[in-house]
């Protein structure tokens, strides 16, 4: 993915069992280059609220709660 740009967004599981493990994943061979991640609610996740089996490339991530 090049220039993604994930701006105010609430992505979290605040269900009973909570089923999702991560707001934001990376997969192993992915590729995230540049692009802007800032502004998200991240929090109440399963695991964590971000995984990355692939290091994002660039970019800016800030301002994401959780």
């Amino acid at each position: 993915m090049t220039h993604p740009y994930v701006h105010g967004n609430r992505v979290r599981d605040d269900g009973h069992p909570r089923t999702q493990i991560h707001a934001v994943w990376i997969a192993p061979g992915a590729v995230w280059t540049g692009g802007r991640v800032s502004g998200n609610d991240f929090s109440g996740n399963g695991s964590a609220s971000t995984r990355f089996d692939s290091a994002p490339s660039g970019g800016r991530w800030r301002d994401n709660a959780g």
